[in-house]
């Protein structure tokens, strides 16, 4: 940057540009900025820990000796060790302009820090808004499960509703956006558990984790579940069975996660159910920007959904 900056000036002189001068000036520059960030960087701590003002002045201040002391050494240089003649009037034009700089930058800097933690804030909104969309459908539809339980099998409604408690706990026991994969795989387990009650032997679900430690790895929280909530309702095969494949694969840098079921009969009768693919696809996109994907294989009755997106240890 500060040799672009110089190349813009050297360019815009009215007289006919000398490389010699170009040459000089680029020393003269960098000279200042390697000496402004090497003792930025052995500060920066001391800096961090103080008031914005004072670290500003700080910042100033550095930057300003830099200048002071690759202006001196150049004049020395130039005029020779016995010259006593300082022009202190050129030292103290440099320094303001020095001064101006670093205030432009630092406000700069300030109004970046700014926009990333507004930006930051309304990722956390969208977040927590997506959230509130999936909890409320994910607990009607569990409700829906337990009261046909109610009136045929009372025991089997007793013991869904502390699965439906336990699983609930275990969503809501803190408000970070993420979760363990183990912790994930968990609370889909109890959710197909729910719905094992409701279609008993006619459900299988496959579970196949190729991650070799689950409980290493952050996920965003209910990534899964939908996936699978929609699996069971557009895959009841023409025999009435649902069988669903859940594959969790990990790469160096990614997790892949694949649920895939069969071709139910009856997928127009229930479009429009289930929470879809749009949240989960919009939740990735807050996370994780464009390093997510999420494709769909709608081939040979089988129907896929993968997603894909960075492995991060959940801190």
């Amino acid at each position: 940057m500060t040799q672009l900056v110089i190349s813009v000036v050297w360019l815009s002189q009215t007289t006919t540009p000398k490389w010699q001068e170009f040459a000089t000036w680029s020393l003269y520059a960098q000279w200042i900025v390697i000496g402004d960030c090497f003792f930025l960087c052995l500060l920066r701590e001391v800096i961090a820990k103080r008031k914005f003002a004072i670290g500003a002045l700080t910042v100033v201040a550095v930057c300003n000796a830099s200048v002071l002391v690759v202006e001196l050494a150049s004049q020395y240089a130039l005029s020779g060790p016995y010259s006593t003649q300082i022009d202190f009037w050129r030292v103290a034009r440099l320094m303001l302009a020095s001064t101006i700089v670093c205030l432009l930058l630092i406000r700069f800097f300030v109004l970046l820090d700014t926009l990333n933690e507004r930006s930051q804030a309304e990722a956390q909104a969208r977040i927590q808004a997506l959230q509130m969309r999936i909890q409320p459908h994910f607990l009607f539809n569990s409700l829906t499960t337990i009261s046909e339980l109610v009136a045929t099998q009372p025991d089997s409604a007793e013991k869904a509703i502390g699965s439906l408690s336990m699983l609930f706990r275990a969503g809501l026991e803190n408000e970070r956006k993420r979760h363990t994969l183990e912790s994930e795989i968990n609370l889909c387990q109890r959710y197909s558990e729910l719905e094992r009650w409701r279609y008993e032997d006619r459900l299988t679900i496959t579970w196949q984790c190729g991650v070799n430690d689950p409980s290493a790895w952050g996920v965003p929280k209910l990534i899964l579940q939908p996936l699978i909530e929609n699996a069971i309702l557009h895959g009841v095969e023409s025999d009435g069975t649902i069988n669903i494949t859940v594959d969790i694969r990990e790469s160096a840098r990614h997790l892949s996660l694949m649920i895939e079921n069969g071709k139910g009969e009856s997928t127009m009768l229930h479009k429009g159910h289930g929470i879809g693919l749009a949240n989960i696809r919009e939740r990735l996109f807050v996370l994780y920007d464009d390093q997510q994907h999420v494709k769909v294989v709608d081939k040979d009755q089988k129907y896929s959904v993968i997603i894909r997106f960075p492995k991060q240890a959940l801190s």
